[in-house]
């Protein structure tokens, strides 16, 4: 399966409240609206919780903008330490891991067979489930490819490491 991104525009969302979110911003960038408040993006990968009491407006779109936490709107879970943004033209592979039960998440990226970002685990309950979607924001020509998911119980053995190592 394939999505083509072809025009620049605010963001798109599938679930429009209530979220996780992977994003990769190339570029340190202020958003160019001030109001309602001034928005700032550090370049770099990062994954955010999305629970917005306002849902889609403003406030929700200025938030998923800005590197950080938003009070009522957006709590960031883990920015990549090195702030790289992505490259133009270069392919990236994403491998999400999520278990809601529990509350793992982590995410790695490829540049072809190169890991250059790894969140380690995460453990985070805000989200018991839901639906899988892509995310666009303020940015054309995007091509996401060859995208595959699929539903496992098996509960990975780094979470299990990680439940070993709080108890001792």
């Amino acid at each position: 399966m394939e999505i083509v991104q072809t025009m620049n525009s605010d963001p798109g969302l599938a679930d429009s409240s209530s979220f996780y979110v992977v994003m990769w911003k190339q570029t340190e960038q202020t958003y160019w609206q001030a109001a309602p408040f001034r928005a700032v993006a550090d370049p770099g990968i990062q994954l955010k919780v999305v629970k917005s009491k306002t849902g889609p407006g403003e406030y929700l779109r200025n938030s998923l903008w800005h590197t950080g936490d938003t009070p009522d709107q957006v709590r960031l879970l883990w920015k990549d330490p090195r702030n790289v943004g992505w490259k133009d033209k270069v392919s990236y592979r994403w491998f999400l891991q999520h278990r809601p039960q529990v509350g793992y998440i982590r995410a790695r990226f490829f540049e072809g067979s190169k890991l250059v970002a790894d969140t380690d685990v995460i453990i985070d309950t805000s989200m018991r489930g839901g639906r899988l979607g892509v995310f666009c924001f303020s940015q054309e020509n995007i091509i996401w490819s060859n995208l595959k998911y699929r539903c496992n119980d098996t509960i990975p053995a780094d979470y299990e490491d990680l439940s070993a190592q709080s108890t001792q």
